[in-house]
């Protein structure tokens, strides 16, 4: 098991990745996990959903880490749903919900 601790101070997130079977689990300060599901994406890889904050994460394939604001659990079943994750992602959530770059 591969296993990488990155501390995220101006945003208070610790996070905790553990290569699971190719999936990864997210642990904050809070002690929230969150598990991150691989997609097919020439932009995207990986997606988590925390439900009770409507928060959307995106970890793009350069591994930059986005967590969109306020998203309904909805968008987040169009994207999952969605026969081009990229696509879904550009029509229904950028420019639509605000952002925080976290890595």
């Amino acid at each position: 098991m591969n296993q990488s601790i990155t501390v995220f101070p101006s945003c208070r997130i610790l996070i905790c990745q553990f290569n699971i079977e190719s999936e990864q689990l997210t642990l904050n300060s809070k002690g929230f996990k969150m598990k991150m599901i691989p997609v097919k994406s020439s932009n995207a890889k990986e997606v988590g959903y925390r439900e009770t904050d409507k928060e959307l994460f995106v970890k793009f394939q350069n591994d930059s880490v986005y967590k969109y604001l306020d998203v309904p659990e909805t968008i987040y079943k169009i994207l999952m749903g969605a026969e081009s994750f990229g696509k879904a992602l550009n029509q229904f959530v950028k420019n639509h919900y605000d952002y925080v770059k976290i890595s």
